[in-house]
């Protein structure tokens, strides 16, 4: 399983780091829907609440104390939202962990939080540094201990913060290490990708995210090998005309060998189920040729919070003979201009 993400769009994470400009801890509640099932946890960022200033017992660089109404009433709120409330507070100019003294508050605000939202989910957030190097640490109350999660921030650009380091440094990825360090690797290594379209524009993306290392791809197609597949379809082969696209990627994957987990999902991405396979990626490929899918795939990174790069290439040609041949790349994700109005 996947590790548990924070999903934030953009301007909601700028928020958070204007409050490092203020020397002294500042604290609020975020409200998250949440997506909890055998795939993973994802929380989904939707509304900060910051507290009242009036609300503040004492607020010190290395410190702070919130009465209930700093709290209670974004809790409130998120049982009416259908959502999961999320502690969040600062460490001006300090480091992104949690302290003893977070550790009671947590254990003191879990127990609250359960009882005024009715929901037995905690979670909570430390942004650190200053405002022009923030640095994040979350974690997510499993019932029995707290998981480490991964924060994702979604808007013009995408940013992760991994919550673990267990990237296997094969001598495979010796190249990208020289370029992207560890900690790029291991961001590779976190991710989930979605692809969407599996032919001679997804196909080759899909290969590309398995040597880059990338952990974890949903492959999602309803189409299968044809003749014509076999010339500019990656990884198909005569063998396999008959065979559903997204099978032919998934042995791909095995056969390249780096340990990418493939969910080939064989279905239309107009379908509720077929989509419902991408509701934990952290970027999604759109690799289609309708327009109906690129519309399901931009709503849908509005809703889950994440960028989809909308992959189109178009060959024109007359009397057999090429006129052309164009690209476009089209990033789709919070805060940016709908496709639509591209």
């Amino acid at each position: 399983m996947r590790q548990p993400t924070l999903a934030l769009p953009e301007r909601t994470w700028h928020s958070l780091v204007d409050w490092l400009r203020d020397d002294r801890e500042l604290a609020g509640v975020l409200l998250a829907r949440i997506i909890d099932d055998a795939g993973g946890i994802t929380m989904l960022g939707r509304e900060l609440c910051p507290a009242p200033d009036e609300s503040y017992v004492d607020r010190r660089p290395d410190g702070v104390s919130v009465r209930s109404t700093g709290w209670v009433p974004a809790v409130r709120k998120s049982h009416g939202d259908n959502a999961m409330a999320v502690f969040v507070h600062t460490h001006p100019r300090g480091r992104a962990f949690f302290s003893s003294r977070d550790d009671r508050v947590d254990e003191e605000l879990r127990i609250a939080f359960a009882r005024l939202a009715a929901v037995p989910r905690y979670a909570s957030v430390v942004i650190a540094g200053d405002s022009s190097r923030p640095l994040v640490a979350a974690r997510f109350w499993t019932g029995a201990e707290y998981q480490p999660v991964a924060v994702r921030v979604a808007g013009q650009s995408l940013t992760i913060s991994v919550a673990t380091s267990d990237v296997r440094e094969l001598p495979t990825f010796d190249r990208q290490l020289r370029a992207l360090g560890r900690d790029g690797q291991q961001t590779l290594h976190s991710l989930t990708a979605g692809v969407v379209g599996a032919g001679g524009t997804g196909s080759p993306v899909f290969e590309q995210l398995v040597r880059l290392g990338v952990g974890s791809i949903v492959v999602i197609d309803d189409d299968v090998v044809t003749a014509p597949t076999v010339a500019r379809g990656y990884g198909s082969g005569v063998a396999d005309i008959g065979r559903p696209k997204v099978e032919v990627l998934q042995d791909l994957a095995a056969r390249v060998g780096l340990g990418t987990e493939v969910d080939a999902v064989v279905g239309n991405i107009r379908n509720r189920t077929s989509v419902a396979a991408l509701r934990h990626c952290d970027v999604v490929f759109c690799c289609a040729d309708g327009h109906a899918a690129r519309l399901v795939l931009n709503r849908w990174a509005y809703w889950h919070l994440a960028p989809v790069i909308d992959v189109a290439v178009l060959v024109s040609s007359v009397d057999n003979r090429v006129l052309g041949v164009d690209g476009r790349l089209t990033w789709l994700a919070p805060g940016t201009a709908y496709l639509l109005c591209c």
